[in-house]
């Protein structure tokens, strides 16, 4: 399959230089509606790679707590599918090389329209899409309309994948397979599970498309560790805490803070 150009390049040139890829997740329209661009800003100027931008959904089952709140706050000031598109579309126009996912899930895109999401993906040039509900072995009718418009369909897998979840994940993958470092929901955790080592090694087997690791990391601690067997990594629940935190017009400079101690 073909690779995506920002996702391929970010990660090739970050192998180079012996760096890992930093990959951001932000609740689309929290704190508030306009704040999401300023966040986004700032976490590029603190030396992310990668923004992931989650669309708010009301049953997020695989949300831990402090993105389910997130999400909810989005919901109640307005922020749907048509508002995190056109969000999108401005940090595009202001940011021209970083790559840009969504992460949402089904029945989002259903209502909305997959084609109709997908073309509109494209057009705003939004290179990669994770669909939390969708499983690899389940992806087929997804991956046909991805394809079509040139979005990398990225698969999710957990340390209690099959291998054929795995193969199958491994065949289609394009831009990176994210790995679930932890089981359950997202949230920020002490300690990370060392069957991710293993659950990296497995993917490995099947492609050399990069690996990113996410769910519950929060310090650069478990970066350093991480960065020892895999090619990127995601925090989410952590950033979105230290937006909670603080003052909501304090946001992107919390985001920013932040991020700067832990991936600096």
């Amino acid at each position: 399959m073909k690779k995506n150009n920002r996702i391929n390049t970010i990660f090739e040139n970050n192998k180079n230089k012996n760096k890992i890829t930093n990959i951001v997740y932000i609740t689309t329209g929290f704190p508030e509606k306009n704040s999401t661009e300023k966040i986004v800003d700032s976490a590029i100027k603190s030396g992310v790679d990668i923004i992931e931008l989650g669309i708010p959904f009301s049953d997020p089952l695989g949300d831990g707590p402090i993105i389910q709140e997130a999400g909810q706050i989005a919901l109640e000031s307005g922020m749907n599918t048509s508002k995190c598109l056109e969000i999108a579309k401005n940090i595009r126009l202001s940011h021209s090389e970083i790559p840009i996912i969504f992460m949402g899930y089904y029945n989002s895109l259903l209502s909305y329209g997959v084609e109709n999401f997908c073309s509109e993906v494209q057009s705003i040039g939004v290179d990669g899409l994770i669909i939390a509900d969708l499983p690899p072995t389940e992806s087929e009718e997804m991956l046909k309309i991805t394809k079509k418009y040139n979005i990398s369909l990225i698969p999710l897998l957990a340390i209690t994948s099959s291998e054929d979840s795995i193969r199958k994940a491994c065949k289609n993958a394009d831009g990176f397979i994210y790995c679930i470092s932890s089981l359950g929901v997202t949230g920020v955790r002490n300690t990370i599970s060392s069957r991710i080592n293993s659950l990296v090694s497995k993917v490995r087997k099947y492609t050399d498309i990069p690996v990113a690791v996410g769910f519950g990391i929060s310090n650069r601690e478990q970066i350093k560790d991480i960065a020892e067997f895999s090619d990127g990594i995601i925090i989410g629940s952590a950033v979105i805490k230290s937006i909670m935190n603080g003052e909501r017009q304090n946001a992107s400079q919390n985001v920013e803070k932040f991020l700067s101690d832990v991936i600096k």
